[in-house]
Order: C-alpha cells, then sequence, then structure tokens
C-alpha cells in the first residue's frame, strides 16, 4: 500500500489569462492505492481517496489545515499501526507541509502568508504600470 499522487486540472469558468486563454486550476489528489496482479499484469487498486488541495495553495496554512484534517480524519477510520500511519504521512508532508498545531502560531502563520500576497500583488501592479 502506498500513496499516490493524481493531479486533476479543471477550466475555471470566470477565469481568462491576459492572452485570453482560459484560466486553469490544477489540484493535487492524495490517494490511497495497492498493487494487484491480475492477468499477468499489476493493477493498481484505489483503497482510499485521502484529501485534495489546489496546486496554488500548497503553501497556504488555512488549506494545509484542511488538507491535514481530511487524512486524519480517513486514516483514524482505517485503523493502521502507528508505523504504517508514520510512511503514509510522511509521504504527503513531501508535498504538503503540516500547518503549526497551536493556535496562536497558525495564525500568525496566515497572517505571515497574507502579507506575502499582498507584497506579490503589489510587485506585479509595479512591473505593470
Amino acid at each position: 500500500m502506498f500513496v499516490r499522487w493524481k493531479k486533476r486540472t479543471r477550466r475555471r469558468r470566470n477565469g481568462w489569462t491576459e492572452e485570453g486563454k482560459p484560466r486553469h486550476d490544477r489540484s493535487l489528489y492524495a490517494v490511497l492505492v495497492e498493487n494487484r496482479r491480475e492477468r499477468g499484469t499489476v493493477r493498481q487498486k484505489v483503497i482510499k481517496h485521502l484529501a485534495h488541495i489546489g496546486e496554488p495553495y500548497l503553501d497556504a496554512p488555512a488549506h494545509q489545515r484542511y488538507f491535514w484534517q481530511r487524512v486524519d480524519d480517513h486514516l483514524d477510520e482505517m485503523l493502521f499501526d502507528p508505523q504504517v500511519r508514520g510512511q503514509i504521512e510522511s509521504k504527503l508532508l513531501t508535498v504538503v507541509p503540516r500547518p503549526p498545531a497551536n493556535e496562536e502560531d497558525f495564525r500568525a502563520a496566515v497572517e505571515a502568508h497574507q502579507l506575502a500576497i499582498k507584497r506579490r500583488m503589489a510587485e506585479q501592479r509595479i512591473q505593470v504600470a
């Protein structure tokens, strides 16, 4: 059993780029799969969809929190032994970091992320002007 990342692209209804092309959002889906041999070939069987997160939001603490809440809920349902659960979580951590558990640290991380977004937007306005 292992974690597989699936990428899905969906077109936004009202999103258009500056070049007039449709804007697409890409999401990452964490799926727990196992390999099975059927008729001489290896097939992957989906055991559980764990969670998803949009690629633009991988560094957003609020989205990270939602992602990990979903993962924790699904892994709690499956009753893995601690070693297997730790291996699954370590694979997920390579892509989506856990947000701070302490509420005060979490709020500070959210504020820092919002400030970084504001800076990026200001830089883009300067470059356009």
